[in-house]
């Protein structure tokens, strides 16, 4: 095995790992903003348009990624 290949190798898993580290990022992101939906309609029309705008960027994302 040379240098080259070495060099090769090593940027695909660094490809990889990054790549896999993003998509569990947006699942964490994901189920947090699905977890907000415990605190919508408390009484706090602030914290639930937060959430809804929250929610909603989540789904963006997600349309655009399928």
């Amino acid at each position: 095995m040379n240098a080259t290949n070495i060099l090769g190798i090593s940027e695909d898993l660094q490809y990889l790992i990054q790549s896999n580290m993003e998509d569990q990022a947006y699942q964490v992101q994901w189920m947090s903003a699905n977890e907000l939906d415990k605190y919508k309609g408390w009484g706090n029309q602030y914290v639930d348009n937060n959430i809804q705008e929250i929610q909603e960027l989540y789904k963006d994302v997600d349309r655009r990624r399928s």
